[in-house]
């Protein structure tokens, strides 16, 4: 049985997470500051 190498939850280009930008909580947060102001989930 295999494993998958590049697996993701979202479609997009697959990054390098050896890079210290790419690691996820840093990219949520790089867009939580980038789009303060936007809403991003609703729940009802």
């Amino acid at each position: 049985m295999g494993s998958l190498q590049n697996h993701s939850i979202m479609k997009g280009a697959n990054v390098n997470w050896k890079n210290p930008k790419n690691i996820v909580h840093k990219i949520f947060q790089e867009t939580a500051r980038k789009y303060a102001n936007t809403t991003a989930l609703l729940y009802e």
